[in-house]
């Protein structure tokens, strides 16, 4: 299961003092944020606060979360159906559980019924995860217990859990304080258990577990350096997998699925020059203290400093081998985070020169940039943004991690399905610790910087799509013209590699104790572990007790003579490359498949790397998002509020004069009314049209009734690239009644049947992409007004006061985008207005065949928010975006003449609103015949 990096920096300062050499961070690499976005937030959905009657009583997805500033995702399930992380709060971090498919969120609560605390790590189906709460103790999170306290071995009193298996009956973390931390296994049968380390261990914590919990890598510090495990469940001890020729410490963090492959880094001390330093801090890498001098070497100008540098590399349990990552562009640092199924594929943060990105490597490219993973794809990527790259799917071909201006996003390259003609690349199975047009097309979105105001512009890409060379170790790998779906060619050469002497025996010296079940005795002597673990989702045996779980902590000791590190030269048969050292450390067992009747899941076959695949690569539907960007445009796709809006203007503009239309019995008359105008706002500018052919007719009583038909185009450029178009038609009636007096009463219907077409633009590696979908839109209204005609007068004025109530609602069905690299399914919405309109109207003649008139408004909106946004990234994740708030109150002002001419009368309104749910300048237009 690939793993997670502690969160240490790619580089650390060394500052020398009294007590030695102390390692100061640079930085802490960000929590991989996964869909912000996606950093978000979460609003109770009712009917009573939003336009949406239909909206589900949850927890939706969205860009913020209620209390705050930050929201990370930590983990994704395998089957890509869950994702865990927290949120930062005032009060401390709250851990939630967020449904990909659906967007809902929810947050989680412990044993006492708080939700405080970090979720870490989630099993492949999701139902389990991992983290530590906020009192310091190591849970497990499931359906049936909840958050549950793990507790801590021995007298310790804190305890941190930073990896989960498969299945989730395995957890591994550390226990105690940092200074004498202890790397731990838990499951429900043995309760925590201390993993046997070397007698010299001063501190140490597990970092990874692979599939089935058979396997687990993490670090160990001694009085003078820090080392790199990896223990078995067969061996039931610790192995030091030694470091890279040249370095001091190393550390795992990463394995594979069936724990034969490791990621790992060593330490190096280099001497780098400052201003490079200050480069590499002005990246994004700062630092609260800067070293001070080291012996006679200046500090500041041109001066060099003493670096901490670490450089990655992966370990094979089966051959041996420990090769070197590389480095991007010939030198600098490297850090592993994650790696894939089959541990093929590596990904993680690599320095070249003062510039840090996102990496992925494999043996046949060597490390490359995620740019230029994707460029030798066939992808145009105009920028160089990434900082990390935090997680890789099972296969490969999906990466995720973090921009340079600390945003999340999503890399991918999608292969040809063979069976079909779809994409075959999905984000099932990726393990975070975290026919399109490419082009812009000539058109340039309001507000959008087309490189994201991040990275640096890229030279042209070659014939192979790569504009850069990749160095790893002391052999380059360059690209060919031609490049396979990984991004591999076969011109590429492997990095040079070292190999140690082959995995011992499981029956060798080595003592191979293994946890004691939670029914055996403690050892003599030995104290039982102060830990009650969580139940499985097996109910323990009939009276048992949780805290009867705790088995004693595991004390293995060696044979004697023997050591845990097997420190043996590699054979001559496979001696390192001229001039290498050899790394002084025997790689540990092969990851063996338990015993009968052990508890272990049997091993799943690895999954197929992209390596291997020898499918095409899509380039139209490949590419990277920032996942920020990208949910902005989600948000700013026009929603059913579109056809709202019109049908508010038509029974409130084009049929808002009714006291200028009223006909006496038995009178008929014949009208043509238009309404022109333009709308800025909320994402989105342009215009609309509406004319429509009305007939009216005075019935006895003094009633009259009217009914219009009319079409309806409706315009608009979104603001973070594309647009939408609406067309349809309508049907509008009403009928003005007498009720007392002066008092008249007017009830009218409208309904519009519509057709929207969406261009959706986003940016993908730079470069703007459209998806376009189409969706029927369809609205029905109803309105009811009182006015008092001609009320009072004012000079010459004769003043008509009114108040009416409108109300609507639109149904938007669903649709899926076609084109661009990352297209996505919108769920059906429906939203609706109830609008309050209060006014004076006034008239006066101007001559005998001109009359002025005049509109003074004031509009209220009932509903507090828009309908939420719901639907699929093809191929990746669900989201679901609260809706927006509503403007509730706006002025509306209007004036205009009317005109007696060719048997009939003409009229024209200007129309000015405030800042509300109207358009904001519109001309209104007629011409009626009475006979």
């Amino acid at each position: 299961m690939a793993g997670k990096n502690s969160g240490h920096d790619g580089v650390r300062l060394r500052t020398f003092g009294q007590s030695g050499p102390q390692s100061l961070s640079t930085s802490t690499i960000a929590s991989f944020g996964y869909f912000s976005s996606l950093i978000a937030t979460v609003m109770t959905a009712g009917w009573s606060e939003t336009a949406n009657a239909a909206d589900p009583e949850d927890y939706p997805y969205v860009r913020r979360l209620s209390e705050t500033g930050s929201f990370t995702v930590s983990d994704i399930s395998a089957n890509g159906s869950i994702a865990v992380g927290y949120s930062s709060t005032s009060s401390g971090p709250r851990s939630f559980r967020w449904d990909t498919a659906s967007g809902r969120l929810f947050y989680v609560n412990d044993m006492t019924g708080t939700s405080r605390g970090r979720a870490e790590k989630v099993n492949a189906d999701g139902s389990v995860f991992v983290g530590t709460l906020s009192s310091g103790q190591a849970f497990r999170w499931s359906a049936s217990t909840e958050a549950w306290n793990l507790g801590a071995l021995g007298e310790d009193r804190q305890s941190i859990a930073t990896d989960v298996s498969n299945d989730g009956t395995v957890v591994v973390g550390g226990s105690g304080a940092i200074e004498t931390q202890k790397a731990f296994r838990w499951s429900a049968t043995t309760g925590m258990t201390a993993l046997a380390m070397p007698s010299d261990t001063v501190s140490s914590v597990a970092h990874a577990v692979n599939a089935d919990g058979s396997v687990i890598v993490g670090e160990y510090q001694t009085a003078i350096s820090t080392n790199a495990f990896r223990w078995t469940a067969t061996a039931g001890i610790s192995y030091d997998i030694g470091t890279l020729p040249g370095s001091s410490d190393a550390r795992g963090v990463a394995v594979s699925a069936d724990g034969s492959v490791i990621a790992a880094e060593s330490r190096f001390v280099v001497y780098t020059p400052f201003d490079e330093l200050e480069d590499r801090i002005g990246d994004g890498n700062t630092s609260s203290s800067f070293p001070t001098f080291q012996n006679d070497i200046p500090f500041g100008g041109d001066g060099m400093i003493a670096v901490d540098e670490w450089r990655g590399f992966r370990w094979n349990a089966t051959t041996g081998v420990m090769q070197p990552l590389g480095a991007i562009g010939g030198s600098g640092s490297s850090r592993p985070y994650a790696m894939n199924a089959d541990g093929s594929v590596i990904v993680g943060a690599a320095h070249s020169g003062s510039r840090q990105r996102g990496f992925r490597w494999t043996e046949a490219t060597g490390m490359v940039s995620v740019e230029d993973w994707l460029r030798s794809n066939g992808v145009t990527v105009l920028a160089d943004f990434t900082h990390t790259a935090t997680g890789v799917s099972a296969d490969g071909n999906i990466i995720v991690g973090q921009t340079k201006n600390n945003t999340p996003y999503i890399a991918r390259i999608v292969l040809a399905d063979t069976g079909t003609s779809g994409p075959s690349t999905t984000l099932d199975d990726v393990d975070a610790a975290a026919s399109g047009v490419t082009g812009n097309g000539g058109r340039q979105p309001r507000g959008i910087d087309l490189t994201n105001g991040s990275g640096t512009s890229t030279s042209t890409p070659t014939s192979s799509g790569s504009s850069a060379s990749s160095t790893s170790s002391s052999t380059s790998s360059t690209s060919s013209t031609s490049a396979s779906p990984s991004g591999s060619s076969s011109a590429s050469t492997s990095p040079a590699t070292t190999t140690s002497s082959p995995a011992p025996a499981a029956d060798d010296s080595h003592v191979a104790s293994t946890p004691p079940p939670a029914s055996a005795a403690p050892a003599a002597g030995a104290s039982p572990v102060a830990s009650a673990p969580a139940p499985s989702s097996a109910a323990p045996a009939a009276g048992a007790s949780h805290a009867a779980f705790a088995p004693p902590v595991t004390s293995a000791a060696p044979a004697a003579g023997a050591s845990h590190v097997a420190s043996t030269p590699p054979p001559a048969a496979a001696a390192p490359a001229a001039g290498a050292s050899p790394v002084a450390a025997a790689p540990a067992p092969s990851s063996a498949a338990p015993a009968a009747g052990a508890s272990h899941a049997a091993f799943a076959p690895p999954v197929t790397s992209a390596v291997t695949t020898g499918q095409s690569v899509l380039p139209a539907r490949s590419g990277i998002i920032d996942l920020h960007q990208y949910a902005s445009t989600l948000t700013a796709r026009p929603n059913a509020g579109v056809g709202l809006a019109i049908a508010n203007t038509v029974m409130d503009g084009a049929h808002g004069a009714p006291m200028r239309s009223l006909l006496e019995p038995g009178r008929q008359s014949f009208s043509i009314v238009s309404d022109i105008g333009d709308n800025d706002g909320r994402g989105a500018a342009g215009g609309f049209g509406i004319a429509d052919i009305g007939y009216g007719i005075g019935l006895e009583g003094g009633a009259t009734a009217r009914i219009s038909f009319g079409g309806l185009y409706h315009h608009r450029d979104i603001d973070t690239g594309g647009d939408f178009t609406e067309k349809g038609f309508y049907i509008a009636s009403e009928i003005s009644l007498p009720v007392a007096g002066a008092l008249h009463a007017t009830i009218g219907g409208y309904y519009a049947p519509g057709r929207m077409s969406i261009e959706r633009g986003y940016l993908n590696g730079g470069a703007m992409n459209y998806s376009r979908g189409e969706t029927d839109l369809d609205v029905w209204a109803a309105k009811l007004r009182f006015d008092w005609l001609d009320t009072f007068s004012i000079g010459e004025w004769n003043l008509t006061p009114y108040a009416g109530v409108t109300y609507a609602k639109a149904k938007m069905g669903a649709y899926s985008e076609t084109g661009g690299a990352f297209p996505a399914h919108f769920d059906a919405s429906g939203e609706q207005s109830t609008i309050i309109r209060a006014g004076l109207d006034g008239v006066t003649d101007l001559s005998d065949s001109i009359r002025i008139l005049a509109r003074a408004e004031a509009v209220y909106r009932l509903e507090k928010k828009t309908a939420t946004t719901t639907g699929v990234i093809d191929g990746l994740m669900g989201f679901s975006f609260a809706g927006q708030d509503i403007d509730h109150f706006w002025l509306r002002g209007s004036l205009g003449a009317e005109f007696d001419v060719a048997g009939g009368t003409a009229s024209l309104n200007l129309n000015v609103t405030s800042e509300g749910g109207d358009p904001d300048l519109w001309v209104r237009t007629g011409w009626k015949i009475a006979f």
